[in-house]
């Protein structure tokens, strides 16, 4: 029994891309220019159909021009707070000139019987990592454009955002709790997704880690919403743990409320 509100989600009956899938490519260079957009957003988690909780992720810019990437899960199911089971990430991240350069990275999970946490400290100018986890402490090598799970995700939306797709796949190095492993990004296709009473145009990827991992996992984008998720979808040994969208704020030049994404009437 798990609250898995991380951001790797995946669907077991849909195609699975290898690891070193021979189509997969290096992602395309954002242009310069290209800006993020903060944004908040709120999501209920669901498994087997059965609402367990909400996670709530915030992108923010700070005063000193760094960015942060933050993920924190809310248990509504009356055991999973009995229990007290969690999920909390967050990455530090700079941004500069369409390149995203990862800084810290941070995961904790608290289950009865197995808390785990593991951080990660980028050190560019020696290639290595300072990383601490719940079995020890390690340094792992750096690779140009080396990721973690949430950038992962940042970069992903952003390269959506300005309207480039997998064709058919991008490969990414991520950095997870104690290697630093190849991932991919496979494109499924363009679906017309109604959540509720919301009407969204997306575009479906699967994230691929390795064969049988609890991160593989499904998202529906929505490019209307600068690529925000508005659905993610995983299976967890027998479960189906979801998440959907329910509210959000985007802080760009245009308004992005829910009314405009109310679905028209039969």
């Amino acid at each position: 029994m798990t609250l898995l509100v991380v951001v790797c989600l995946g669907a077991a009956q849909a195609q699975r891309p290898q690891a070193d899938d021979e189509l997969a490519n290096q992602p395309p260079a954002l242009a310069e220019d290209y800006q993020l957009t903060p944004f908040t957003a709120r999501y209920e988690v669901l498994r087997n159909g059965k609402k367990i909780g909400e996670l709530n992720t915030r992108l923010q810019q700070h005063e000193n021009g760094l960015w942060n990437y933050q993920l924190q899960s809310v248990a509504t199911d009356w055991l999973i707070r009995l229990l007290d089971i969690s999920t909390f990430e967050l990455a530090w991240f700079d941004w500069r000139d369409g390149q995203l350069i990862p800084l810290s990275y941070r995961m904790e999970s608290s289950e009865p019987g197995r808390d785990r946490h593991w951080q990660h400290r980028y050190r560019w100018l020696d290639r290595s990592t300072d990383t601490e986890t719940y079995s020890g402490e390690l340094s792992l090598p750096l690779v140009d454009n080396a990721l973690d799970p949430l950038t992962l995700r940042i970069a992903v939306a952003a390269r959506l955002d300005q309207g480039l797709q997998p064709a058919p796949a991008w490969a990414f190095s991520v950095l997870e709790r104690d290697q630093l492993e190849t991932q991919v990004i496979r494109m499924i296709g363009e679906q017309a997704l109604q959540l509720g009473h919301l009407c969204f145009d997306t575009i479906q990827l699967y994230r691929f880690r390795r064969e049988g991992s609890s991160r593989n996992y499904h998202a529906w984008h929505a490019p209307a919403l600068h690529a925000l998720p508005v659905r993610i979808r995983h299976q967890d040994d027998d479960d189906i743990i979801e998440m959907r969208l329910l509210d959000w704020s985007i802080h760009s030049q245009q308004p992005l409320t829910r009314e405009q994404f109310e679905c028209a009437s039969a």
